[in-house]
Order: C-alpha cells, then sequence, then structure tokens
C-alpha cells in the first residue's frame, strides 16, 4: 500500500518539475512575442484540454514528461518554419536561445528556492546520526545487544574519554586494537 502512495507522489513530484520547466519555456516564448499553441503535461491523447488565451492546455495520461508547442516550430501548409508571423524560427536567434534556456533556468531557480525554503523552515529533524550522541541502531545479535545498549541511550563516553563523535569509535578501535568500555545513559 505504501509502495503505490510513494510511486503516485513520486509522479506528481516529476509532473510539477515538468509543469515548472515547460512553465519557463511558455513564459519566454509569450515575451518574445512568439505564439504558443499548446501547453502538454504528459504524452498521448489528451485526458482533460481547454482554450485559455489562444493556447490549448492539456493534461495526457503519459505522466513522464512534457511540451509547449510554439508556432512556426515545426512546417505549417506551404510556409517554411521562419516564414511563420509570430514563429519561433521568425524570431531573432537571442530570443530562441532564451526560449530554449528558460526551462532548465526556471528548473534550477526553484531547485535553490525550494532547498532554500527547507533549510530555512528547519528541514527535517533527524535524531540519529552520526553529528549526535544517540545511538541510532543496535544490532540485535551484537555484544552490545546482550549488554543492554539500546537505540535511543546517549553515548557520553568511550574508553573513559568524553565521546565527541562517531569519529571517536572509529580512530581508537583502529589505534588500539583493544575492546572498548562503553558509557552512557539509558533512555526510555
Amino acid at each position: 500500500m505504501h509502495s503505490i502512495l510513494y510511486i503516485i507522489l513520486a509522479i506528481l513530484g516529476l509532473n510539477l518539475l515538468v509543469f515548472i520547466h515547460e512553465l519557463g519555456h511558455y513564459i519566454l516564448a509569450r515575451r518574445n512575442g512568439m505564439k504558443v499553441e499548446t501547453f502538454s503535461i504528459g504524452f498521448g491523447k489528451p485526458l482533460i484540454k481547454w482554450m485559455r488565451k489562444g493556447v490549448k492546455w492539456q493534461i495526457c495520461p503519459i505522466l513522464f514528461g512534457g511540451y509547449v508547442k510554439i508556432a512556426g516550430m515545426e512546417k505549417e501548409g506551404n510556409l517554411e518554419p521562419y516564414e511563420v508571423p509570430e514563429g519561433f524560427y521568425s524570431k531573432k536567434p537571442w530570443a530562441r536561445i532564451k526560449v530554449a534556456l528558460a526551462g532548465p533556468v526556471v528548473n534550477l531557480v526553484f531547485a535553490l528556492v525550494a532547498f532554500t525554503a527547507i533549510w530555512a523552515l528547519g528541514g527535517r529533524e533527524k535524531p540519529f546520526s552520526q553529528f549526535t550522541q544517540v545511538i541510532g541502531y543496535v544490532d540485535p545479535q551484537s555484544e552490545l545487544y546482550q549488554n543492554g545498549v539500546r537505540a535511543g541511550d546517549l553515548l557520553k563516553e568511550y574508553n573513559d574519554k568524553p565521546y565527541q563523535g562517531y569519529q571517536d569509535l572509529i580512530f581508537a578501535a583502529i589505534a588500539n586494537g583493544r575492546p572498548a568500555n562503553l558509557e552512557g545513559v539509558k533512555i526510555d
């Protein structure tokens, strides 16, 4: 059940990124005087479609991408792509470059904003890590477990020295090559 939820969340997350990416192309195309014909999330026959400001907006069943169709990107009738009014190729090269780069740039800006917001809001608390004195996991088959050490216990000393971080355990074990004495506080 959780697997299905994670798959759905992954597809929604991917499509949010696709939407943001395509929105970058869409906005810059409109600002540079290009006629946008279609804004699509997904591929295939549209499930949902509507018209707004002369643009066909649609959601299609294959939700692994999307596109913005700009007039003149493909040959239309007897006109060559560069002859289409308000077409992609009728604009100067710098305008076409800006439209092409807009999607990736908007994705980078979105990532920067999202990670900044996550950092500013405190991120996700990680109670068990190499940066704490709290023991995160004890193998039930280990000697430590047999001696009563459990996940959540607070490690205070290692070989009669104050415990600073996980490097203490690694370096002490390498240097001594002998059993260690752990001193801690039981947390229930």
